[in-house]
């Protein structure tokens, strides 16, 4: 029952599904760079363990800019960017929806990142945690991959 066996598993899980252009595990951090049609866009969904109790699940960016796509995407379409997560998290089999953050921080990337709660009852590595963890990630890439410049589709 380790974090290290969680992430190894749902790094696993998540390079079969080739939703990132890379997948990088270390000992308590997964990091998956985003695919982009622009191939100097520079971001980095990244889950870690947080500081209570939870992981944390997040998209990482020095790129201003970028950031700033994403951001006018979701004020030109009256977006909220929880429902978009939900939505997607829904259409793979989860029931309930995570906040979403989105600030500047100390190493000055603009991020936007959810709560994953650890579960109280059950193994951190066990088949149901590690299906839910992964879903969250696509999820995650799911949303943000359909907005700014970090909208991507095969082939173009």
């Amino acid at each position: 029952m380790s974090i290290e066996s969680l992430f190894k598993q749902v790094s696993d899980a998540i390079k079969a599904k080739h939703a990132f252009a890379s997948v990088d595990v270390q000992e308590e951090l997964i990091v998956c760079q985003a695919k982009a049609q622009d191939p100097e866009t520079q971001a980095f969904y990244k889950l870690c363990v947080g500081e209570s109790d939870d992981l944390q699940i997040g998209i990482f960016t020095l790129d201003r800019w970028l950031s700033e796509s994403i951001e006018a995407d979701l004020v030109e379409h009256k977006d909220d960017i929880e429902e978009l997560l939900y939505d997607e998290m829904y259409e793979l089999g989860l029931e309930k929806g995570l906040g979403v953050f989105h600030f500047r921080d100390e190493d000055l990337q603009y991020v936007f990142r959810s709560q994953i709660p650890l579960p109280k009852d059950k193994p951190i590595d066990g088949p149901e945690f590690v299906e839910y963890v992964t879903k969250v990630v696509l999820a995650y890439e799911a949303t943000f991959s359909q907005l700014g410049d970090l909208v991507y589709e095969e082939g173009i």
